[in-house]
């Protein structure tokens, strides 16, 4: 299966994790990358990683001792989309988070 057809397996028509052109070259590495039977759980983790991102981005503005810094420094990382050194970085910090989520979710579905 080809990495486009992945892809409209994970993403939605007017997809809002699609609304800025900046992660479409990292999606696709990461799909290009996942497992074929991981694919359905890309999307999941996405949705989840954004609203992570928000409210980490919301809690760095009133509190930022307390807010994650790696995931402020993927944010940063993130407005240099051209930057290939930017686009491995977060491929990596992706890829471990999704790693992170699948532990997570293996373990609440053996409860």
């Amino acid at each position: 299966e080809d990495v486009l057809n992945k892809m409209s397996r994970v993403f939605l028509e007017r997809d809002n994790l699609l609304s800025s052109q900046g992660p479409i070259t990292l999606f696709y590495w990461v799909i290009r990358n996942v497992q074929r039977h991981r694919i359905r759980q890309v999307r999941e983790f996405l949705v989840e990683f954004e609203r992570i991102r928000r409210s980490n981005r919301e809690l760095a503005k009133v509190n930022p001792q307390k807010a994650d810094s790696a995931i402020l420094l993927y944010d940063s990382q993130n407005r240099s989309v051209d930057d290939q050194l930017s686009l491995e970085r977060r491929y990596e910090f992706l890829m471990h988070n999704f790693a992170s989520f699948l532990n997570r979710t293996r373990k609440v579905a053996a409860n």
